[in-house]
């Protein structure tokens, strides 16, 4: 198996915070994920139910079971950084006055949506020897 490399990637758990910068790695049979600050996330090669890359995104989805009444654990990993994503009540668009325009969200949206196909482009071979290395992990 062709394990890859410590990787910097951005990781985002849905329900927490903002998306959370530190470095990929796969270490005796555990996915892990180390931020510069902050507690680890491990997650074990017998217990990851899968491992995707998104389409025409640098995005890295891996599934998990956590174990008892615990529901399953899902964590997103971006090998580029992500775009900002609104605040809760954040309105997207501007004045009324502004309705034949193109809000100022919808242009950074499309920016992002472009930049994230563009990298994910360069970046596909490598995410998938990630989702191949998950699959293929050998447990400690």
């Amino acid at each position: 198996m062709n394990v890859p490399p410590p990787t910097p990637v951005w990781l985002y758990e849905p329900g927490g915070p903002e998306s959370v910068r530190g470095v990929l790695s796969l270490d005796r049979g555990a996915l892990v994920f180390s931020p510069a600050e902050g507690r680890s996330l491990r997650i074990e090669a017998t217990s990851a139910r899968s491992a995707r890359r998104h389409r025409l995104t640098p995005v890295l989805e891996v599934r998990w079971e956590r174990g008892g009444q615990d529901p399953d654990g899902l964590a997103f990993f971006y090998f580029a950084e992500p775009p900002r994503l609104p605040r809760p009540g954040e309105k997207a668009d501007g004045a009324p006055y502004q309705l034949l325009l193109p809000s100022k969200r919808h242009i950074e949206r499309s920016g992002s949506l472009l930049s994230m196909r563009a990298t994910s482009k360069l970046l596909k071979r490598d995410i998938d020897r990630w989702v191949e290395a998950i699959r293929g992990a050998e447990p400690s």
